[in-house]
């Protein structure tokens, strides 16, 4: 247990330092006018997808290892099926609305 804790704290340390690293108000001070402020908007928005994209992959996982693991209980077994189903589904979807994102960020606010 401590270890697993140890290594999502180092995980989140390194998402957050990167998050700040690509944040551009942090990089070049911009947010003054609509364009900065779309461009940080978008830049927030790409960090959460990415993070819930993460999660969905783990949820996937440890539906995975619950699938594995309780091959003789029948309720354990459907309920890690159910999780792994759910976790590809979360992910198409971050998928897409990343994809959207970028689509809009690219096409329509493009100076």
């Amino acid at each position: 247990m401590k270890k697993t804790i140890t290594t999502i704290s180092l995980w989140f340390a390194i998402v957050s330092t990167t998050a700040a690293q690509n944040n551009p108000i942090l990089v070049n001070n911009q947010g003054r006018s609509l364009g900065g402020f779309v461009d940080v908007l978008v830049s927030l928005m790409n960090n959460l997808v990415a993070l819930l994209a993460a999660g969905s992959l783990l949820v996937f996982f440890w539906g995975l290892a619950k699938f594995i693991y309780s091959a003789g209980d029948a309720g354990e077994h459907a309920r890690g099926r159910s999780l792994m189903l759910w976790g590809i589904v979360i992910f198409f979807v971050m998928g897409s609305l990343w994809g959207i994102i970028a689509f809009i960020a690219d096409s329509i606010f493009t100076l």
